[in-house]
Order: C-alpha cells, then sequence, then structure tokens
C-alpha cells in the first residue's frame, strides 16, 4: 500500500512538473491501478462540491426541519456522474485512436487519457469544492470565483489531454488537430447528457422537497 501511494503521489506531482513525458508515460504504460487511483481521487472531489452545496442549500432555510434537498443524494449521484464522465472520456479516447489516428490502444490505456484529465482538474476542483464550504453560495463573488476555477481545469485539460495521447495521435499533424477536436466534442456532448441525467434525478428529490415543505406552509 505503501508503495502504491508512493507512486500515486509521484505521479501526480511529477504531471505538473513535467506533463509531457509523465502524461505520455502514464497512457502508454497502461497501469490501471494508478490510472484508477488517481481518477477516484477527482471524482472523490468532484462529488464534494454537490455535497457542500446541498449542505449550504439546506442551511438557507430551516423551516420545522424540513430539508432542501438530499446531501447523501447529491453526493452518491455525483460520484457516479463523475465516474462515469471519466469512464466514458477512457472509451473515446481508445476508439479514436484506433479509428482516427490508426493506432492501437487499449481500454486501461484511455484510462490513462482519463487519469491526465482528471489530474488537470483536480487541484481546480478542490479549490471549487472549498468556496463553496467556506463563502455563501447565494454572494456574487462565490459564483464568478468558483466559475472562474473550474472553468480553468476544464482549461487545463485542453493541454494535459493532448500530451497523453502524443503517442496514439495521427502522425499527420492536420488529421492531428481535427482527431483532438472531434474527441474533445464528443466528450463535451458525453458530459452534458451525463450533466443533463443527473439533474433529472436530482432535480426531481428538490422538486419532491420543496413540495412538501410548501404543503406544510399551507
Amino acid at each position: 500500500a505503501g508503495e502504491y501511494f508512493k507512486d500515486l503521489w509521484g505521479t501526480i506531482v511529477n504531471a505538473y512538473k513535467k506533463p509531457a513525458g509523465t502524461l505520455s508515460n502514464l497512457a502508454v504504460s497502461g497501469k490501471a491501478s494508478v490510472s484508477l487511483g488517481i481518477c477516484a481521487i477527482q471524482v472523490l472531489l468532484f462529488s464534494f462540491i454537490f455535497l457542500f452545496l446541498g449542505v449550504k442549500i439546506n442551511s438557507l432555510v430551516s423551516f420545522s426541519g424540513y430539508k432542501i434537498v438530499s446531501t447523501p443524494l447529491f453526493f452518491f449521484i455525483a460520484i457516479l456522474a463523475g465516474a462515469a464522465i471519466l469512464a466514458v472520456w477512457a472509451a473515446f479516447a481508445m476508439v479514436f485512436a484506433r479509428t482516427m489516428a490508426k493506432k492501437e490502444m487499449t481500454y486501461t490505456q484511455g484510462l490513462g487519457v482519463a487519469a491526465a484529465k482528471a489530474i488537470a482538474q483536480m487541484p481546480f476542483t478542490a479549490l471549487t469544492a472549498l468556496f463553496i464550504l467556506i463563502f455563501p453560495i447565494i454572494s456574487q463573488f462565490t459564483l464568478v470565483l468558483t466559475a472562474l476555477f473550474y472553468q480553468a481545469g476544464a482549461l487545463l485539460c485542453y493541454f494535459f489531454i493532448p500530451a497523453s495521447m502524443n503517442a496514439f495521435s495521427a502522425d499527420d499533424k492536420n488529421k492531428k488537430i481535427w482527431q483532438l477536436f472531434v474527441t474533445f466534442l464528443v466528450n463535451l456532448l458525453a458530459g452534458m447528457i451525463i450533466s443533463w441525467i443527473y439533474m433529472q434525478i436530482v432535480g426531481g428529490s428538490l422538486n419532491s422537497a420543496l413540495s412538501t415543505m410548501l404543503s406544510g406552509l399551507m
């Protein structure tokens, strides 16, 4: 366990110090244990955003003990959504490497690409969760700051992911550009679909809680 966490932490640190070589090796080596560990950390941090958000929303209303949202539901569905996004990303990376670059990539190597995405978002996701926990959620300052940090992580993905896919990109530089564009586009669509499903589940719970609270008021 000690060796594993040392390897895990070393990979994360080196990804920021030497992203080109570290991220490329992460995908090529196909070390599923390290990639899964990195993805798990990002998914957990991502779920904390919704956990803290649920706590803050409930703190705004204190009528007869009613809670607007179910924080456990927010938390666990966010875990499933975050894991699904990274799992889908690994699959898309594998498909695009095989079809557009004509290079063999296994799913475990695709997980290495997903781990690169997770590393890029990790510190910004943690800061987003921290700001939601510390500052009032109705503050415009909080909204702007959290949006800025979370989008900064998304922006870093556009640098880390190509570095991780370097060995699996098309040899033709022009084709490589379109490969990366289509990869990001499909991942964006997949993320939107998963987010929509998440909001359908959580939104139903939120509407139910609001209806119960209103009926109690009446």
